[in-house]
């Protein structure tokens, strides 16, 4: 089984204890006043950052993966 769940403003805090990752603040490049939510989360190949509408996946063995939105092609749930 695979479990996604979609970082989002609301999700944000919640998500970061489920993949046991580090909650961080977002900078926009352009708008230093634009803030986001982002995810440091530690995967298989180090601990990779999930940003604002980025999908985190558990795969059975416990490991994480990011994945943007357009590599999400198939049923998740969100909790």
């Amino acid at each position: 089984m695979f479990e996604v769940r979609r970082l989002d403003r609301d999700s944000a805090t919640q998500l970061a204890h489920w993949c046991g990752g580090i909650l961080v603040e977002e900078i926009d490049a352009i708008d230093n006043n634009e803030r986001s939510p982002g995810i440091n989360v530690p995967c298989k190949n180090g601990v990779q950052r999930a940003s604002l509408g980025d999908y985190i996946g558990r795969d059975d063995d416990g490991s994480f993966v990011i994945l943007n939105p357009s590599e999400v092609g198939f049923k998740f749930s969100d909790k």
